[in-house]
């Protein structure tokens, strides 16, 4: 290569590098560490949330089963009294039966109409009014 050919290809190769932009390494290392610092910040901000959905998660699931409880104790009580009154009454027919005590037959038939009659299943949504309502310290069953 002579002398000439090689001034013109340094001053071509001069003008091509030219039009390309020069980057700093210093630049290039503070985007990378910018960017590394943010992917660690994004880290760190979704490890926080997913910690909070499960605490929430905790929290409903927690609820959810005192709810249960609640809804278990109230049932189970209010149809064991349930049951006892309508053994009362239904003893009281008998009797009134076998004496023939069509008074005595006719107040334990409305007795008993009226206990059928109350549903304790109507109530339920009372209680849990009650249960999901924060001013209410103690709920009677």
């Amino acid at each position: 290569m002579n002398s000439k050919m090689l001034a013109n290809f340094t001053t071509a190769a001069t003008k091509k590098t030219s039009a390309v932009p020069v980057i700093s390494l210093a630049t290039v290392t503070k985007d990378l560490f910018k960017a590394f610092s943010d992917y660690r910040q994004a880290c760190e901000t979704e490890k926080t949330r997913r910690e909070c959905i499960k605490a929430e998660k905790d929290i409903v699931i927690e609820r959810i089963r005192n709810e249960k409880e609640i809804l278990s104790t109230y049932l189970r009580e209010t149809f064991r009294e349930r049951n006892l009154v309508l053994e009362k009454i239904l003893s009281s027919l008998d009797r009134a039966l076998n004496e023939n005590n069509t008074e005595v037959a006719c107040k334990a038939m409305e007795q008993i109409e009226g206990v059928i009659r109350n549903s304790p299943l109507r109530e339920i949504r009372e209680i849990m009014n009650q249960v999901n309502d924060p001013g209410v310290k103690d709920i009677e069953i």
